[in-house]
């Protein structure tokens, strides 16, 4: 994560699907069931987000499946 991602407090799914080297298509299908791998997914309005300290914690190991429940 570099740029302005290092400042905001939510990524985009696209953004995520990047980080994780999965496609755009398969980071969608995933963040309609609430998260994407173990992070969350918030849906506020028409926009799916992912908390990025989340991201974070699992990328250091320290966020489980059972943790990363969203809400999309």
């Amino acid at each position: 994560m570099s740029g302005d991602t290092d400042t905001r407090e939510t990524l985009t799914v696209e953004e995520v699907a990047r980080v994780f080297g999965i496609g755009r298509q398969t980071a969608y299908d995933q963040a309609r069931t609430g998260r994407i791998g173990p992070v969350p997914v918030y849906r506020i309005g028409r926009r799916l987000v992912v908390p990025r300290r989340a991201l974070e914690r699992a990328l250091a190991g320290e966020l489980t499946e059972q943790e990363g429940q969203g809400h999309a």
